[in-house]
């Protein structure tokens, strides 16, 4: 299936699955002022943040049914938790609803190359795939990153591939990516990957996490630190932010650096904090991780999974109820309930947590997602396929700090300096984002911060935990594809009948879908 045959399927199942009007949606963009002034022969920097922020907003207004229990706006109207901190939340939203915008792009980004430009991770390429791919960009790869004969370096990659394992996880990852066809023992990659294969096939430290993995009693966080650590000296010499984030991307979906840098603090805090209070974090102590992180790794939100859970994490915490306003089929008795003990409440915690992540990684992302992809399908359609990569490079080279930034370490105190009300003026807002919002604060603060190492869990039991944690991110099972039956549905001749009978309850029907 071409890229055309893709968008048309998703802008289908959009319609008559989601019913999302996707034809208003698009006639709404096309009489926007920063579509019209959108240039395609040069586009500058601020043509295309004011752009791609448009279409976020847009899309993000057509799927309000799908998000509007992460909206600062709505948030605490149709609250997945009923949480009632009014100072906390809808700030806490607006970070959660700038990660998805960021991820948005980062998805389009990636989705914006061609995999017919093909690379092989071999010795005789292994200056030019050394290189970032925007620093390779118009060069010639025979002339300007020729290897000198004779090299050590074909040595080098006899042994980088006899290593190979067929039975690992990293053999898996590459095969998976592989477009090689003619020579089945070397791998060609699509170009835009071509540091990550390296990568992948150099370090010495994949091949330690790869055996460690097959043996679930030993503790690998160790190993996965290290591999972290000599992750981030390759990434320092790439030269420009958005190469920086082809290799990053990848590393961080498969291995998860950001989610389990993230992830320890939180554990740590919820296994070590002092329980002054019933409703207290502590109290999820061994509930929330065996109900909730089978589906964590799932989540495409690279770079926000932490985030997420954070969220949810508080936010169970200081719900009075077990109910949610936003799935609750009749949300106007929910007035009537009489609150639960705390007791009941932390009991229905984990479910309710693991709920939240199911719907946020199986439903808002692939619907956000999808109209991404269908709006620059129908907006940026005359732009190549050389020239739509290098128009998101323009936004990312800007914006990487925040886009590829958790949101996780900053204090409450941070939060709120990003976010006003009546009595603060910000001389600048990202209206995408909610009326309240500074992105330049935000910024600021994110440049005065400095990128803390992985910090070891306090008590021995964390880091078993983690270790499970991670054992279960990386040995998800990538090749095993879901049947979609949407898929099936609009290939039949019945679309308008399916949509008008899924009207009256859509929603909750999609629920009980995804969440059993």
């Amino acid at each position: 299936m071409n890229k055309d045959e893709k968008v048309i399927c998703k802008t289908l199942k959009l319609k008559y699955f989601y019913l999302i009007d996707t034809d208003k949606m698009l006639k709404k963009l096309h009489s926007s002022d920063e579509y019209a002034n959108f240039s395609f022969a040069s586009a500058n920097e601020m043509q295309i943040k004011l752009l791609f922020n448009k279409i976020f907003e847009v899309i993000w207004e057509f799927s309000s049914e799908y998000n509007n229990f992460l909206d600062p706006m709505t948030i605490m109207s149709s609250s997945f938790f009923c949480e009632e901190n009014r100072d906390l939340f809808p700030p806490l939203a607006s970070l959660l609803k700038l990660s998805l915008r960021s991820h948005c792009i980062i998805h389009g980004f990636f989705n914006s190359f061609s995999d017919n430009t093909l690379t092989s991770i071999s010795a005789p390429n292994d200056k030019f795939n050394s290189a970032g791919y925007f620093e390779t960009l118009g060069k010639y790869k025979t002339v300007e990153f020729k290897i000198e004969s004779p090299s050590t370096i074909y040595q080098m990659y006899h042994n980088y591939y006899n290593r190979l394992d067929e039975n690992t996880y990293s053999y898996s990852l590459l095969k998976l990516l592989d477009k090689n066809e003619t020579n089945p023992k070397t791998f060609a990659l699509p170009e835009h990957l071509k540091n990550w294969g390296c990568f992948m096939i150099k370090n010495p430290n994949i091949r330690t996490i790869n055996r460690n993995l097959d043996k679930k009693n030993k503790c690998i966080l160790v190993n996965y630190i290290n591999l972290y650590n000599e992750y981030m000296l390759d990434q320092e010499k790439l030269t420009t932010p958005t190469d920086k984030l082809l290799l990053d991307a990848p590393m961080q979906y498969f291995y998860g650096f950001s989610t389990i840098k993230s992830l320890i603090p939180l554990l740590d805090r919820i296994y070590n904090i002092t329980p002054e209070n019933s409703a207290s974090l502590n109290n999820l102590e061994g509930k929330i991780l065996k109900d909730t992180m089978s589906a964590f790794p799932y989540c495409h939100l690279i770079y926000s999974r932490s985030l997420f859970l954070k969220y949810a994490c508080l936010a169970v915490t200081d719900s009075p109820s077990s109910y949610s306003r936003y799935l609750d089929s009749n949300p106007n008795i929910i007035a009537f309930r009489t609150n639960l003990p705390q007791e009941n409440r932390i009991e229905y915690a984990p479910i309710r947590i693991s709920n939240f992540l199911k719907f946020v990684s199986n439903i808002t992302v692939p619907i956000l997602e999808s109209l991404w992809d269908v709006c620059i399908n129908d907006l940026l359609n005359t732009l190549t396929n050389d020239i739509l990569p290098q128009i998101y490079q323009k936004y990312i080279d800007r914006n990487y700090d925040i886009m590829t930034n958790d949101f996780c370490h900053l204090s409450y105190e941070e939060i709120m300096s990003c976010y006003h009300q009546n009595n603060i003026k910000f001389s600048k807002i990202d209206e995408t984002i909610g009326p309240f919002f500074s992105p330049d604060i935000l910024c600021n603060i994110l440049s005065d911060s400095t990128n803390s190492d992985f910090i070891f869990p306090k008590e021995p039991y964390v880091s078993k935990i983690i270790s499970q944690i991670l054992y279960s991110s990386l040995n998800i099972d990538i090749f095993k594809k879901k049947k979609d039956f949407v898929e099936d549905i609009i290939d039949k001749d019945n679309q308008q009948d399916f949509a008008n009978s899924f009207k009256a309850n859509h929603i909750r029907s999609i629920c009980d879908i995804f969440m059993k």
